[in-house]
C-alpha cells in the first residue's frame, strides 16, 4: 500500500518534533542537575546564614545585656550595703565581702571609694589602675548608674558600671565586667547554634543531591532515547516506569517512535516498489529510445537526426558538389512475374543488404530505394573532397557483389548504374514518414545516366568523368540523346586505373 503526501508530512512532523525534543532535553538535562543542586544549596545557605546572623546578633545583644544587668545588680547591692559596711566593718572585712563578688562569672573587679575619693576597698591584687582612679572624677556627684567601655592596661577590655552611695555623698561603687568573658560566652553560644545549623545544611545538601539525582536520571535516559530517535533509531526502547510527567513523556515518545517506525517500513516498501517499477520503466524507455535512435539513424543521417531532435522543423542545405549514384536491377520486372512475393522480397532484401554494407564501408549516404532501384550519394551531409572516387568504388563493388550473387544461385542478375556530379539541395520535408532526399538538376541527370545506361555497365556524366579520369579506366561512349537534356557526352567506368596492367 502506498503512502500519501499527508502521511509523509505527518512522519516528517513527528521526526522534527522528536529532534527538537532531543535537543531541548539535552540542553535541559546537561545543566539541570547542577542548577538545581547549586540553587537549592545557595537558597538553603542564604536562609541559614541570615538566620544565624539574626540569632547571633540577638544572642550578642541579650548576653551583653544580661552581663550588664548582672553588673548593675552587683553595683546596686554593694552601693546599698556599703554605708553599713563602712561604719561597722573593717577594711579587711569589706575587702573580703567584695572578693565574694569575683566568684560570680564575668566580674573582673569591684571598687569602693568614699566621698573624698579615697579607695575604701577593692578586689585588685595590687594597686588600683590609674584609669579607674580617674573615674572618680567623672562620676563625682552623679546620682545615677553609669556604664562605660574601658580598655584598662594590664586588665583588658571592661564594661565599667558605677553606682553612687547615698547619691554620691558617701562615695561610689565600681563594678567591672570582663568583656572578653562576655564575648567568649557569646561566641560559644553562636557556635552551639551554628554547629547544628551546619549539620542540617550538610544533611540538606545530601538530601537535595539524592533528590535531584533521582529526578535527573530519568531525564538523562529520556535525553539518550531522544537522541537515538533523532538519529532515526526508531527500534530503540526506554525503561522509565514512573507515573509522573517524565514517564508520560517517555511513553508518548515510544508510541510516536513505534508509529513512525511503522510508517517508515511502509515508506521503505513503497519506495522499493516504486524504485523497482521506475527502474523497469526507465529500462523499457531506454530500450525504446535505443530502438528509436536506431530506426531514426536508419532513415536519416546522424547530423540530420540530431537537428530534428533539437527541434529544428525545416532542414535544408545546399551542396556545391555531390556525386549521386542510381542503380537498377535489370530484368527485375520479368523476374517478379515468375517469383512468389515472399521470394521476391527476400531476394531484394538480400541484395540491398549487401549494398547497405558497401555504402557503410565507403562512408556514403544511402538516400532511398524505389522498387528495385537503389540511390546513394557522396559528399553530404558532410562534404568530402573524394566524393566521386568513393561513389566509383561503390559502383565497382556493387557489380562484383551482384556477379557473385548470380554465380551462387540460379537467378541471373545484372545492374545498370548511372553516376553524375553536381550541385544539389538536401533536406527533410514534412512531419510524417521522414526521408532525407535530394533535389536539383544533378539528381535528374544521375537518374538519366542510369535509365539511359547499358545493362551490366556503369555510365557516368562528363562532369564525373573529369573527376575520375586520373585514377580510373573509363571508356567514352559518345553522345547520347537524354530525355529532357538533349545530347550529352557520357562515359563508361570500367575499372580502377591500377587494374589496367593486371
Amino acid at each position: 500500500m502506498g503512502i500519501g503526501n499527508w502521511e509523509l508530512g505527518y512522519i516528517s512532523g513527528l521526526v522534527n518534533s522528536i529532534r527538537e525534543l532531543a535537543i531541548l532535553s539535552k540542553m535541559e538535562t546537561s545543566t539541570l542537575f547542577k542548577k538545581t543542586l547549586v540553587g537549592q544549596i545557595i537558597l538553603f545557605g542564604v536562609v541559614a546564614l541570615t538566620n544565624s546572623i539574626i540569632c547571633a546578633w540577638n544572642l550578642h545583644f541579650h548576653l551583653e545585656e544580661e552581663f550588664e544587668n548582672k553588673g548593675k545588680a552587683i553595683a546596686h547591692g554593694v552601693a546599698n550595703s556599703t554605708d553599713n559596711l563602712i561604719t561597722t566593718s573593717s577594711t579587711a572585712e569589706i575587702k573580703a565581702d567584695l572578693e565574694e563578688f569575683k566568684e560570680i562569672s564575668g566580674v573582673l573587679y569591684v571598687l569602693v571609694v568614699d566621698a573624698n575619693k579615697k579607695v575604701i576597698a577593692h578586689t585588685f591584687a595590687s594597686q588600683v589602675p590609674n584609669s579607674l582612679l580617674q573615674l572618680k572624677q567623672v562620676s563625682q556627684n552623679s546620682q545615677e548608674m553609669e556604664i562605660q567601655n574601658l580598655q584598662i592596661p594590664g586588665v583588658g577590655e571592661v564594661i565599667d558600671i558605677s553606682a553612687p552611695i547615698l547619691a554620691g555623698k558617701d562615695g561610689y561603687v565600681y563594678v567591672g565586667m570582663d568583656k572578653e568573658i562576655i564575648m567568649s560566652h557569646i561566641h560559644l553560644a553562636i557556635a552551639y547554634q551554628l554547629l547544628p545549623m551546619l549539620f542540617l545544611f550538610v544533611l540538606s545538601a545530601i538530601a537535595i543531591y539524592i533528590m535531584v539525582k533521582r529526578v535527573s536520571q530519568p531525564l538523562n535516559q529520556l535525553t539518550t532515547y531522544a537522541q537515538k530517535l533523532a538519529s532515526k533509531d526508531f527500534n530503540a526502547t526506554i525503561d522509565i516506569r514512573s507515573q509522573d510527567e517524565v514517564g508520560l513523556l517517555a511513553k508518548t515518545m515510544q508510541s510516536m517512535a513505534a508509529e513512525i517506525n511503522g510508517f517508515v517500513e511502509q515508506l521503505e516498501t513503497a519506495v522499493a516498489d516504486a524504485t523497482s517499477e521506475l527502474r523497469n520503466t526507465l529500462e523499457a524507455l531506454r530500450t525504446e529510445q535505443q530502438k528509436s535512435e536506431t530506426l531514426l539513424l536508419n532513415i536519416l543521417p546522424e547530423s540530420i537526426a540530431k537537428q530534428l531532435k533539437e527541434g529544428e522543423s525545416h532542414i535544408a542545405d545546399g551542396f556545391a558538389e555531390v556525386t549521386i549514384l542510381f542503380a537498377d536491377i535489370v530484368g527485375f520486372t520479368q523476374l517478379s512475374a515468375q517469383t512468389s512475393p515472399e521470394q521476391l522480397v527476400a531476394l531484394l532484401n538480400e541484395i540491398f543488404t549487401i549494398f547497405d554494407q558497401l555504402s557503410e564501408k565507403h562512408g556514403l549516404e544511402k538516400i532511398k530505394t524505389i522498387g528495385d532501384a537503389y540511390m546513394v550519394a557522396s559528399g553530404l551531409p558532410k562534404p568530402r573532397s573524394d566524393h566521386a572516387q568513393a561513389i566509383a568504388e561503390m559502383a565497382l563493388d556493387m557489380q562484383e557483389e551482384v556477379e557473385k550473387f548470380s554465380a551462387q544461385g540460379n537467378t541471373i542478375l545484372s545492374l545498370r548504374i548511372g553516376i553524375n556530379t553536381g550541385e544539389v539541395v538536401a533536406g527533410v520535408i514534412g512531419t510524417k514518414k521522414f526521408i532525407y532526399d535530394l533535389w536539383g538538376d544533378a539528381v535528374n541527370t544521375a537518374s538519366r545516366m542510369e535509365s539511359h545506361g547499358i545493362a551490366g555497365r556503369i555510365q557516368v556524366s562528363s562532369t564525373t568523368y573529369e573527376l575520375l579520369k586520373d585514377n580510373y579506366l573509363l571508356e567514352k561512349r559518345g553522345k547520347i540523346q537524354v530525355k529532357g537534356k538533349g545530347e550529352m557526352n557520357t562515359y563508361l567506368l570500367l575499372s580502377r586505373a591500377d587494374q589496367r596492367n593486371r
